[in-house]
């Protein structure tokens, strides 16, 4: 029962990092021959896991984000719904001790929907970057601003194949345990 005790203590500790949830409240896209606006913004939920630090200032974290709800566009009568996941690299610089700028840089993959379609659709993931800065409310809790770009290539079973950009500007929540 001790040793039990003691790995649930060691692995408790080694599990640190933030979560957060990301609303994009203002995502667009841009395919061949469209650049237009979802009509609604996706709902994220991720976590970043800190492996490296220099000093106060700097730091390196590596993360994840899945979408809960997915960007919507109103085509007709239809929806085309297009969600997403990533993999991303995340350097931090603190301006102060309650404020920071990020940047990410990672791969984003997703999946391409449009109902009533008789035709099913691939997509292959590509590069997304984000910036943004952070505010720290207290020692756990902190919002912020972001803005990224990922693109993607979907792929028609009938053959076709879109470049498919999206960008978004994002308001986020975080809790950093």
């Amino acid at each position: 029962m001790k040793k039990m005790l003691l790995l649930l203590t060691v692995f408790s500790l080694s599990f640190s990092g933030t979560v957060y949830m990301m609303y994009d409240a203002s995502s667009d896209w841009e395919a061949t021959a469209v650049d237009d606006d979802f009509d609604s913004g996706a709902l994220k939920v991720g976590y970043n896991h800190p492996v490296w630090s220099c000093g106060e200032n700097m730091s390196l974290s590596v993360g994840a984000n899945l979408t809960l709800s997915p960007s919507v566009y109103e085509v007709g009568t239809d929806d085309l719904e297009f969600s997403t996941y990533s993999l991303y690299l995340l350097p931090m610089y603190k301006l102060s001790d309650t404020m920071g700028l990020w940047m990410t840089l990672g791969y984003s993959a997703g999946d391409y929907d449009l109902e009533n379609s008789t035709s099913s659709y691939d997509v292959d993931g590509g590069m997304s970057w984000g910036l943004g800065v952070h505010y720290k409310v207290s020692d756990a809790w902190g919002l912020g601003l972001g803005y990224g770009s990922a693109s993607y290539e979907v792929q028609e079973n009938a053959g076709a194949s879109n470049d498919f950009d999206t960008t978004s500007m994002s308001l986020f929540g975080t809790y950093s345990f």
